[in-house]
């Protein structure tokens, strides 16, 4: 890096991929630039391809740049989406699973189980599984409709 905060001319893409013997090489970089009195950050791709070598010749790479910034922010929002339906999801599940394993338990130990206990954890289950079921349906509609038209 230099004093400025740029690439130093000797890590620059072209000179990298022409030092280095793969012929091409692929990079991230965070570019901060100031319109007016903001920062903002964008990250470019940079990727390099060594170009043949001519006799006589400096080595040569044709160099690209692509804005990926979007992509970025898109990814980091998913992965932050994910966790909290993981979550959302976990907890109705572990009720399913503990009062399923109750009654599971109860009916293999008790000869003779009480109606209104079976019904009690019955319900427990149902009402964890619609919670789960609206959760999803709930998601499905999001998806469905975060990119129509308002």
């Amino acid at each position: 890096m230099t004093a400025s905060g740029g690439l130093a001319n000797s890590s620059m893409p072209r000179r990298t991929c022409s030092r280095t013997a793969s012929s091409s090489m692929e990079s991230a970089n965070s570019v901060r630039t100031y319109p007016g009195d903001t920062e903002v950050v964008r990250t470019l791709e940079v990727g390099a391809t060594r170009l043949p070598d001519l006799k006589d010749q400096p080595a040569r790479a044709v160099v690209t740049f692509r804005d990926v910034s979007q992509e970025r922010t898109e990814r980091s929002e998913l992965e932050a989406f994910a966790g909290v339906v993981a979550h959302d999801l976990a907890n109705p599940l572990t009720i399913i699973t503990g009062w399923s394993e109750a009654l599971s338990f109860d009916a293999s130990t008790s000869s003779a189980m009480d109606p209104a206990e079976v019904t009690a954890i019955a319900d427990r289950i149902m009402a964890a599984s619609a919670q789960m079921h609206a959760f999803i349906n709930d998601l499905l509609s999001f998806t469905m409709t975060r990119n129509q038209p308002l």
